[in-house]
């Protein structure tokens, strides 16, 4: 019993040194907190607007979903999904609906501590769809995707974006006026 007790209390003497050693620097490479998350400078968000057809002359609601990654405090890589909506009607002349993927750059300037403005320009991979009395098709392809915008951050995660992207789709071009919202992980 002797031996279990003296046993116990110098185990406890000892775990009880590590921290002591560790602000010396001598064991400064044991980690006793929480592990991290892997997942920093990442983000997450989602933007809802005017998506303007501009050589058919219609529009319709559009929304994107995009998640990124800050690679600094200036540019950062970006990964989204736009649905540009249905314009038309079947009965009439046709409806077209619209979507795309894209990847992009985006390169940001502080014009306040809480304000910025950014660009972007990637690449889409988008897919249109049409169909009419006399038939549907569909059409797809790839076309450079660029924009700018401005960035409020309101708290230390959350941001509220205004922006202007411009996506080609062959002959037509849709720009995409919108309001979202950023969340930071």
């Amino acid at each position: 019993m002797n031996r279990a007790l003296t046993s116990l209390v110098l185990a406890s003497g000892l775990m009880a040194s590590v921290p002591l050693y560790a602000d010396n620097g001598v064991a400064s490479d044991i980690n006793v907190s929480r592990p991290q998350s892997n997942i920093e400078n990442v983000y997450v968000g989602g933007k809802i607007g005017q998506a303007i057809y501009d050589e058919l002359d219609d529009s319709d609601i559009g929304i994107n979903l995009f998640v990124g990654l800050d690679l600094n405090e200036i540019v950062s890589a970006e990964l989204g999904w736009v649905d540009f909506g249905e314009i038309g009607d079947k009965e009439d002349d046709g409806a077209l609906e619209a979507s795309a993927f894209y990847i992009a750059v985006i390169g940001a300037i502080e014009l306040q501590s809480d304000l910025s403005a950014y660009g972007k320009l990637g690449f889409s991979s988008w897919d249109v769809d049409f169909e009419s009395e006399s038939g549907s098709g569909s059409d797809s392809g790839s076309d450079i995707v660029f924009g700018l915008g401005l960035n409020y951050q309101f708290s230390g995660h959350s941001s509220v974006q205004f922006s202007i992207d411009q996506y080609p789709l062959d002959e037509e071009d849709v720009r995409v006026f919108a309001i979202g919202f950023k969340y930071a992980i």
